[in-house]
């Protein structure tokens, strides 16, 4: 038996994988025929089967049928690493420290300098800093660590698909509450907070937010964003801000961070620094 990865569709390999049609043992020999056949005995996850393609995939498709199309699918920067990254790189390859396992939070100099970034930048002191294989795996983590199955995530749309991806691949796509949206704004519907976000009511685990937003680039004021933490706060729900785009702000608008024990947020070198492909921990 066999996997075949068909590639002929211009998708990632995980989207289309072609299953041995299993024969049912009950065979005639002598026609040569198979009397029927049963379902493959190779199954994905129905978690796996709950996922819609990724945006980007469909993207990939819709391109390889129209070439003169301009895909804004993916946040990929058109600016090289700095130059100091790029030598720093060079130089660090050749290290004996670079090719064993380091520590599972980081290695203690970045984190150090990325804790004085967080609090110089985004005013955030005190605060605990892991370092990650990118930023979608960072949401993974928090994922992992503090959502069950049947737990309620808030998320609103348009969504960052990777996101929802991941609660699905958890096993929680049924659980995925999709929030109202200020038509006129494109921002969470503050009057819905107020009433779904209810103190004791203890429905919802986790709300996640993109600020700036993915894919719609809007930004939430300091304001709304404080009180959104405040009705998590108040509500036990814990609050996940990914600010991947924190530098992409223009004119008179300014990215805000809130913080609190139940807030976590997710930040990243590779749009502003153009590493969407490095790995860095």
């Amino acid at each position: 038996a066999a996997c075949l990865i068909d590639r002929a569709s211009h998708t990632d390999p995980i989207d289309r994988v072609m299953l041995p049609q299993q024969t049912d043992p009950a065979h005639d020999a002598g026609s040569g025929q198979a009397q029927g056949t049963m379902p493959p005995l190779f199954q994905v996850s129905k978690r796996i089967q709950s996922c819609p393609d990724p945006v980007v995939a469909l993207t990939k498709r819709f391109m390889a049928l129209r070439p003169d199309a301009l895909s804004l699918g993916q946040g990929v920067v058109y600016w090289q690493p700095p130059p100091e990254a790029l030598q720093a790189a060079v130089s660090a390859v050749s290290l004996p420290a670079a090719s064993l396992y380091g520590p599972n939070e980081g290695l203690p100099e970045l984190r150090a300098a990325l804790r004085e970034k967080v609090a110089h930048v985004n005013g955030l002191n005190e605060h605990e800093i892991c370092v990650t294989h990118g930023a979608q795996q960072a949401f993974i983590n928090i994922a992992i660590s503090l959502v069950d199955e049947d737990s309620e995530v808030i998320m609103f749309k348009p969504v960052y698909f990777d996101h929802m991806m991941t609660i699905a691949q958890l096993g929680g796509s049924a659980h995925i509450t999709w929030g109202e949206v200020d038509p006129a704004t494109l921002r969470p519907s503050m009057p819905w907070l107020r009433r779904h976000l209810v103190p004791g009511s203890k429905g919802s685990r986790l709300l996640v937010l993109c600020n700036p937003c993915n894919p719609t680039g809007v930004m939430i004021p300091e304001a709304e964003l404080q009180e959104i933490s405040d009705l998590c706060a108040a509500a036990g729900v814990w609050l996940v801000i990914d600010e991947t785009y924190e530098d992409f702000v223009w004119g008179k608008h300014e990215h805000h961070c809130v913080s609190g024990p139940h807030v976590l947020h997710i930040f990243s070198f590779s749009k502003a620094y153009g590493m969407m492909g490095w790995r860095a921990g």
